[in-house]
């Protein structure tokens, strides 16, 4: 049995509610209390993943449900700061940001904007514990994109086709979109992950670990965008400082917080 799938295995067998595939029988039923369909249903929908229509969402080990319990409840809050930024004007799932390119644009999982700052948010649940291919198709080149730094043509050549857990093509071409799309703002790209409660006992998120280390300080080397990475248990500690968000936090961990 894969990793992921022993990871699947875990989670389903926590919950009493889905059947034996992991899933539940609505979309209602993988929310956790406080948080409704009106928060997030209309973004999911405009999104290009397709998450409520195809009834992936209902999967207990949903990564879109992941994102969705774990950041909805922030829509209804009339004061919220994140990395010292507030009063966000624009809050939403599933935010496409062109890069210019032909194709699906890039689509972030979570975003906060307000006139300075756009702070956005891509999410990983068990999906990095298969090793991608970066791919970038010949599009990518300086003529096709002259708003960006040489630095990041430089970066898809390093990668291009290269195996990795850290889904790289994917982080730089939210980068690019969010470059675009965002210019005369300060753009801050979230990378943030679960990681099971016994994450040392398996080698894929110590390679994934190092990965991320390595891109971090690639990344360093430009002033487009500032680069974070933090866990899923990191940022429930974060809502610990916050009293209106204490609460949630624990239900997030009672949910998530488990050892495989």
């Amino acid at each position: 049995m894969s990793i992921s799938n022993r990871f699947k295995k875990s989670i389903i067998e926590k919950s009493v509610v889905p059947n034996e595939n992991g899933y539940v029988s609505s979309p209602y039923e993988n929310l956790i209390e406080d948080v409704t369909m009106e928060l997030f249903e209309c973004d999911l929908n405009k999104g290009s993943g397709n998450e409520l229509k195809t009834g992936k969402f209902k999967a207990l080990y949903s990564s879109s449900a992941l994102v969705v319990n774990s950041f909805a409840l922030i829509k209804k809050l009339s004061a919220f700061e994140f990395l010292g930024y507030n009063n966000f004007k624009k809050i939403s799932f599933e935010r496409p940001f062109e890069t210019g390119l032909p194709g699906t644009p890039p689509t972030l999982d979570f975003v906060l904007e307000n006139k300075n700052v756009i702070i956005c948010f891509e999410s990983k649940y068990l999906e990095l514990l298969e090793r991608k291919k970066a791919h970038f198709s010949n599009s990518y080149n300086c003529n096709n994109l002259q708003y960006i730094d040489k630095f990041w043509i430089r970066l898809i050549e390093e990668y291009q086709n290269k195996e990795s857990f850290l889904d790289v093509a994917q982080l730089i071409k939210h980068s690019l979109g969010m470059i675009n799309k965002g210019k005369n703002k300060k753009l801050i790209l979230i990378y943030i992950y679960w990681t099971p409660n016994n994450k040392d006992d398996f080698k894929e998120y110590q390679i994934h670990q190092e990965e991320l280390i390595t891109f971090s300080k690639s990344v360093r080397c430009q002033t487009d965008i500032e680069f974070v990475n933090i866990t899923y248990t990191e940022l429930w500690n974060l809502y610990d400082k916050t009293k209106v968000l204490a609460q949630y936090g624990n239900k997030l961990r009672e949910r998530y917080a488990i050892e495989i």
